[in-house]
């Protein structure tokens, strides 16, 4: 695994909750997709998580049940 830094990390989550994309979140993965993590819930620390795997070279599938993104940021 390779190492990021605490400011790398920071510039790759600070806007993660912001970015909602205006694409249908109905189920967009087919069976044919391999993951090698699957992230349940999109809260702020769920989605830190996923960049975090990734940014390690995990293939990461994250999974939300509510419309938007975000946990406790959205509601705030």
């Amino acid at each position: 695994m390779s190492t990021i830094s605490r400011r790398e990390f920071v510039k790759a989550t600070a806007l993660a909750p912001l970015a909602v994309t205006p694409f249908s979140l109905g189920p967009q993965t087919s069976k044919e997709d391999r993951f090698d993590i699957v992230v349940a819930g999109a809260g702020h620390n769920s989605m830190i998580a996923a960049a975090y795997l990734a940014k390690a070279g995990y293939r990461c599938l994250l999974l939300e049940g509510r419309p938007i993104v975000g946990g406790g940021v959205k509601t705030a």
